[in-house]
């Protein structure tokens, strides 16, 4: 189904859940048909929208609420000792380099092998140059990579959305050779480290699901607050 709202195309994507494989998700898949700027996109992001391709979305099942949006308090936050571990670990071996997206082979096989890894690639659907260029950089906001290197070698990608005041964790993956080295753990702590630099409120992080064992780890960067029933809720 398509409609049209103001500079918004929706469509309604109905699709088995990815994250809890018994259950149907409803994903109104908002179409930005003009660039959303910073604050307005805080707004998006106070609501509960994610970001994919040019879409906005929020889940809206009928059924089920497992699908909690999380963001941490960044002034806030403190590392744990094994958050400072990763992150001592990181400062030592690994060099940042902050940019505009793109889209190469390395990349690509990077993303693949993440998701094989994780069991989220179905045979035969693994992405290609433009899979991945719809995905991650095509965008309706303010988008930037943060690419992670252990000496010359890419090992570790963040797609991250900013706004004016909060920024949105949008995708990480990593050579699951380096796994080792926490570097999942390490760009989430890094962004959380440029928020404050920058004086961003908020580090969005999509969704936390307690049934689900992906998503689980979202829970530790505290404080956080997630959207239950419509409310965000502190968690300290």
């Amino acid at each position: 189904m398509e409609d049209r709202r103001g500079n918004e195309l929706i469509f309604e994507l109905e699709q088995v859940c990815p994250y809890l494989h018994d259950r149907t998700s409803l994903l109104p898949l908002r179409f930005q048909m003009v660039p959303v700027s910073g604050p307005a996109f805080d707004q998006c992001l106070a609501a509960g929208d994610r970001r994919t391709g040019h879409y906005l979305y929020r889940t809206q099942c009928p059924t089920c609420r497992e699908c909690e949006p999380i963001r941490v308090t960044v002034q806030a936050f403190e590392r744990t000792r094994s958050q400072q571990r990763v992150w001592n670990r990181g400062e030592r071996l690994m060099t940042m380099r902050m940019g505009a997206p793109i889209v190469d082979d390395r990349r690509v096989q990077l993303f693949n092998a993440h998701r094989n890894q994780r069991g989220l690639n179905q045979p035969k659907t693994e992405f290609g140059e433009t899979d991945y260029q719809q995905f991650l950089l095509e965008t309706c906001c303010d988008t930037m990579a943060l690419d992670f290197y252990l000496k010359d070698e890419l090992v570790a990608v963040a797609i991250c959305d900013r706004g004016a005041q909060a920024w949105s964790a949008v995708y990480t993956f990593f050579d699951p050779q380096f796994g080792h080295l926490s570097p999942g753990t390490y760009s989430i702590l890094k962004q959380i480290d440029l928020c404050r630099e920058f004086g961003v409120t908020w580090l969005y992080l999509g969704f936390y699901i307690e049934d689900c064992r992906h998503m689980q780890y979202k829970q530790v960067y505290r404080p956080n607050e997630r959207l239950i029933e419509g409310q965000w809720t502190k968690f300290d």
